[in-house]
């Protein structure tokens, strides 16, 4: 079932979409909503956000990067599928 939440973003027009934070919308992309991860540079941290289709019309996982200039815009990795598997790790305490 989906569960949508509007996200305004840095990738799309319009700037505000709806994705899906449902845990069978996430979790093929390895996280689940709200949860913080470390981006594949090692030093950028982000939070989840959840699915739309990005640009081309894929599903993507979309999140927020944890910087004071990006606050409140999401984006995503150009590279559909499992983020585990492109570099990003979970943030553990």
């Amino acid at each position: 079932m989906k569960n949508l939440l509007k996200i305004k973003t840095t990738k799309r027009v319009p700037d505000e979409i709806f994705v899906d934070i449902s845990d069978e919308a996430c979790l093929p992309f390895g996280f689940y909503h709200k949860e913080v991860v470390i981006c594949p540079n090692g030093t950028q941290e982000a939070i989840i956000m959840g699915v739309a289709p990005g640009n081309d019309g894929v599903d993507v996982l979309w999140y927020e990067i944890i910087h004071w200039r990006t606050k409140g815009e999401a984006c995503y990795y150009e590279t559909p599928g499992n983020l585990l598997k492109a570099g990003f790790k979970k943030k553990t305490a």
